[in-house]
């Protein structure tokens, strides 16, 4: 019991220290307890921000293959385009080949389709006075009956 004794009176002499260091306890253990909460909540937010993270991946993802797909339809459309104006200068190239002389393809069209009208051996009777040597307009003459006087 001697034993038992001292050992109490220890304990009461070392009392403001227990009780000291039992405060300081519960204020760690407060500090700790609000440490481990934070950590949770930022455990948590970073869990939601990886999910977010792996959505905008995925969207990277999706409109890297609509760009792919995009260029893949654009460099068709361009090989058309090229094709296009390449037929394009060439019908060009054709139009001014046989329209290069267009005036004389005219006159001759016109010539051929007077000589058809008229005939290439016909020659028309003029009825033009032989007295009237400047004839500047086209002339015509209408026969009608006799006028009395």
């Amino acid at each position: 019991m001697k034993q038992l004794n001292a050992g109490f009176t220890k304990l009461t002499k070392n009392d403001s220290s227990l009780l000291e260091g039992a405060n300081q306890l519960s204020v760690a253990s407060l500090s700790l307890r609000n440490g481990a909460s934070s950590l949770v909540s930022g455990a948590s937010q970073f869990t939601g921000g990886i999910g977010s993270a792996a959505s905008g991946i995925q969207s990277l993802k999706s409109g890297a293959d609509s760009l792919k797909s995009g260029s893949s339809e654009l460099t068709d459309g361009l090989k058309k385009l090229d094709d296009g104006a390449a037929e394009l200068k060439d019908g060009t190239a054709e139009f001014k080949d046989k329209t290069s002389d267009i005036d004389q393809q005219i006159d001759d069209e016109i010539d051929e389709m007077f000589d058809k009208i008229s005939g290439s051996d016909y020659t028309p009777v003029s009825f033009v006075s032989a007295d009237n040597k400047d004839i500047g307009l086209v002339q015509f003459a209408i026969r009608t009956d006799d006028i009395k006087k």
